[in-house]
């Protein structure tokens, strides 16, 4: 039967989150020199208070569900240990792996027609172990910590079983206490050599290095000149299908820089139903350099490169997001993307064929892409605006109707479907716009570029209305390195209209349109309609056949 083995990549940031928030909720006020044991077992009482004052809602191992302070006082300054710390991140509502469909869990009912058990929440909990920081008073009457974080942390999942285990080298916290000491200021994360094994203790992902910088405190403004922050070099993941002895890589990134800024309301809008303070602006920027995907193959086996990217990046810029005019801002880019790898040989399938005939090897073997190489986008550049989104009405749809668990898979799946024809329909009723404001994608013979403005409209059958232009210009041999195959190209110069740009070069436009109606029209072609392409010639007599000699035709 299969596990539930929680994706790591949806762990990290919750579990570094986690960690870090931890203190937010137990540090002391700035103590007077020198230290006294009994301000520090007062301390030490405070913390504890706290860590119990924010328990779990009832029936949730969301959030810090175990764990105790205690401070001593050495000299000038205190320290703070927190043993037993335990946080629980969900990941949703399910049932056991591997349940068929139509299963009692699905339907809700037995064979005998009895009530199923219901769907539980999935989710893992992450023992942190002991926690130790070092609090002395700072500049501005701050109070700065310095922290020592376990080098193993484990994780289990809510079922009992073992969801593995990080191993971080010489993990290091810092942190900076604002002068009332009630919130975190900044945090600053860094480890070396980290590592994560599966409940079967095979590596799934390694890191060389991981710097983290965080604006704690949620209530200050945007402050562009100290984001926050993450730094991640070396990452590499493995597949988990092979054993321990020999972890396979299959993903690779050289580096990666995401940053971010927001700003949020001091209290929760008594129009949000999610209670919790929302940002109302807020930024990110993504930056990966140097991603390698490799074939998975058999053991035994050197893997292969099947995806190369040199460079790519991702912007968001977020405004208005406590109300329902928000503005987001989308941009993405990427350069240098290669399907095959340059320079790896496309081999010639074998010679012999029929029964009997040796299959190509995995080294031997042409890349599945190959055949799409030409049509792969090698740089891309997009750039979207989506003006007047109701997000706190989608965001109060989706608290609304999930605020209690849901009996059974199938009532799960009949939410999800009622969140989204809710969202469709107010998204039509603020009158939501998208507007593409730049496309470029350039591939190895092709170049594509357009522009395109549409509006969510509920009296449309399609719930939108707009029109996409685009431009298709075929890359001269000079350009290109490669031919886009004859019957692609054909179809597409069938759908495009030929022109001229301003530089005499062929092209083909392409004007699609969504009308209120329903009608789907490329060029004013209704898109329900074949698209008829005429062959490039009488097709070639087939040759004679050819006979052994001695041999007469049957």
């Amino acid at each position: 039967m299969a596990r539930h083995r929680p994706f790591f990549a949806r762990v990290v940031p919750a579990l570094l989150t986690a960690v870090i928030m931890a203190p937010a909720f137990t540090m002391p006020a700035r103590a007077a020199a020198p230290a006294t044991q009994t301000a520090a077992d007062a301390l030490a009482q405070r913390i504890n208070d706290q860590l119990r004052g924010n328990p779990p809602a009832p029936g949730s191992r969301m959030g810090l569900t175990a764990g105790t302070a205690s401070v001593t006082a050495e000299g000038d300054h205190y320290v703070l240990t927190l043993t037993g710390m335990e946080f629980g991140i969900p990941f949703g509502m399910g049932t056991m792996a591997g349940a068929p469909a139509g299963s009692p869990a699905e339907t809700g009912k037995t064979k005998d027609g009895a009530a199923a058990p219901h769907p539980t929440q999935v989710g893992t909990t992450v023992r942190a172990g002991t926690i130790t920081v070092t609090l002395r008073p700072g500049a501005h009457g701050n109070l700065v910590g310095d922290g020592i974080l376990p080098s193993t942390i484990t994780m289990s999942s809510w079922a009992g079983d073992s969801d593995g285990r990080i191993f971080l080298g010489h993990p290091y916290l810092h942190l900076t206490l604002r002068r009332d000491s009630r919130a975190i200021d900044t945090a600053d994360l860094s480890a070396s050599d980290v590592r994560f094994h599966d409940g079967h203790d095979i590596l799934i992902l390694s890191l060389g290095s991981l710097a983290a910088h965080w604006v704690m405190d949620n209530t200050r403004a945007v402050n562009n000149t100290d984001p926050n922050r993450l730094e991640i070099n070396d990452l590499t993941f493995y597949a988990s299908a092979i054993s321990a002895d020999a972890p396979h890589p299959w993903l690779h990134l050289d580096h990666q820089t995401l940053l971010s800024t927001r700003a949020a309301v001091a209290t929760p809008d008594p129009a949000n139903l999610l209670r919790l303070p929302m940002p109302a602006n807020a930024t990110a920027r993504a930056d990966l350099q140097g991603l390698t995907v490799m074939s998975q193959a058999t053991p035994g086996t050197p893997p292969r490169t099947t995806f190369l990217m040199k460079a790519a990046s991702l912007e968001l810029d977020e405004k208005g997001m406590t109300g329902d005019r928000a503005t987001i801002v989308l941009g993405v880019h990427h350069e240098g993307l290669t399907l095959p790898p340059p320079g790896t040989p496309v081999p010639a399938p074998p010679q012999s064929v029929g029964p009997g005939a040796s299959a190509p090897s995995a080294e031997t073997a042409p890349h599945p892409q190959a055949g799409m190489a030409p049509l792969i986008p090698t740089s891309a550049r997009v750039h979207l605006t989506v003006t007047d989104v109701p997000f706190r009405t989608l965001l109060n749809t989706s608290v609304e109707l999930n605020a209690t668990p849901p009996a059974t898979m199938a009532e799960q799946q009949a939410r999800s479907l009622a969140v989204m024809q809710r969202s469709l329909k107010a998204l039509g009723q603020a009158h939501t716009r998208l507007a593409i404001d730049g496309l470029d994608l350039q591939s190895s013979t092709l170049a594509l570029a357009g522009t395109g403005a549409f509006l969510f409209d509920e009296a449309s059958p399609w719930g939108i209305i707009g029109t996409l232009s685009l431009v298709l210009r075929q890359l001269s041999p000079g350009e290109g390195t490669e031919r886009t195959p004859l019957a692609m190209a054909a179809m597409l110069q069938a759908l495009g209209a030929p022109g001229k740009d301003e530089k005499g070069q062929a092209i083909h436009r392409y004007l699609l349109e969504l009308d209120k109606a329903g009608h789907m029209l490329m060029n004013g072609r209704d898109m329900s309609q074949p698209v008829q392409i005429k062959p490039a010639g009488p097709r070639p007599a087939a040759p004679p056949p050819v006979h052994p000699a001695g041999a007469t035709p049957g």
